[in-house]
């Protein structure tokens, strides 16, 4: 059943990306046998590269972290190009989704923008991370209706006021009167948050001190959204929205960056960001960059290695730079 909602990813990826999500957060350890049954993978593990590509039945199933999606996607569509008899399906969700599928053999590979947590490698021990890139996290809003803000930077504690203050935060209502740091005018301004466990949520959190569990939970009242890109299109159509998402995803919709711990807003432009990745001196703060991963259980198969060499291809490294991301050839 779910290698069949696989097979046309345009219109079925947030349908898997839901069931899975379901099967990890609810189905449990007892329901995982008779899944796998239905969602067993065709690849062998012993098959090579080049015997699989003959293959008109062999799949890759890729699924996970809305971040990494837009370059697995274009990835994939090349790779078919090239492997001819090979299909590669992606589906849309969230690094924790992804972690967590992997781990229990639901997809071939999973997408994380984010490290392998240590409870995760905990559950699942055998998991391997493989890096292909790496992005950002900013901040963003809409400032269509031209508040005069003389600098557009905040402080770590102010994106955690932002959220996590009762009085004029996200604790106390979706809605806010002033953006902390930030010399707008009264009014009304939106705050948003992802839905679920999002590797770009982990980010800012874990950057502005404030537990990933109590920002996904209802303590922070802040409108929650499923993906960067629902989070971007949201803020793109409403004036007074602020929230954070993907650098890729700033750039793609045009946002207001608002710069975190920066100098100024201009910080966080790409070679501000490569270097802070790099560790490398950088006024873009390098508490908010992070990698993209894919995930395997244990060594990956012949055609899972496969695609992954091919994701860290230095001649791929458009793909990245298309999504506003960078390869691996852009990092030391």
């Amino acid at each position: 059943m779910f290698k069949k909602l696989f097979n046309n990813e345009a219109g079925v990826s947030p349908i898997v990306a839901t069931l899975v999500l379901v099967v990890v957060a609810i189905a449990g350890a007892a329901a995982v046998g008779t899944i796998m049954g239905s969602f067993s993978n065709e690849v062998s593990d012993s098959a090579s590269a080049g015997d699989a590509a003959q293959s008109s039945s062999v799949e890759i199933f890729i699924g996970g972290s809305s971040t990494v999606y837009p370059v697995s996607l274009a990835l994939s569509e090349e790779y078919m190009k090239s492997h001819a008899g090979v299909s590669v399906d992606v589906a849309s969700s969230s690094s924790g989704t992804g972690v967590a599928s992997a781990g229990m053999g639901l997809v071939d590979i999973g997408a994380a923008s984010r490290d392998i947590e240590p409870e995760e490698l905990a559950k699942y021990p055998d998991l391997q991370a493989h890096q292909i890139g790496a992005s950002a996290v900013v901040m963003v809003m809409n400032n269509a209706s031209g508040d005069v803000m003389t600098d557009l930077n905040m402080t770590g504690a102010d994106v955690l006021a932002l959220y996590n203050d009762s009085t004029n935060g996200a604790r106390a209502g979706e809605t806010v009167t002033t953006l902390p740091g930030l010399n707008t005018v009264a009014g009304t301004y939106t705050v948003v948050k992802r839905t679920g466990d999002s590797g770009t949520q982990d980010t800012l959190c874990s950057y502005i001190g404030l537990d990933d569990d109590i920002m996904e939970s209802d303590d922070i009242q802040a409108k929650e959204l499923d993906g960067n890109a629902a989070v971007a299109e949201y803020i793109a159509g409403h004036d007074g929205s602020i929230g954070f998402v993907d650098y890729g995803f700033a750039q793609k919709y045009g946002l207001t960056i608002i710069g975190v711990d920066c100098t100024n807003a201009e910080a966080a432009d790409s070679d501000n960001v490569v270097a802070a990745i790099n560790g490398e001196t950088s006024p873009f703060p390098a508490g908010m960059t992070r990698p993209l991963n894919l995930i395997t259980l244990g060594n990956p198969s012949a055609i899972a290695q496969s695609f992954i060499d091919f994701a860290k291809n230095p001649s791929n490294a458009n793909y990245y730079e298309d999504a506003g991301y960078f390869a691996m050839v852009d990092l030391v």
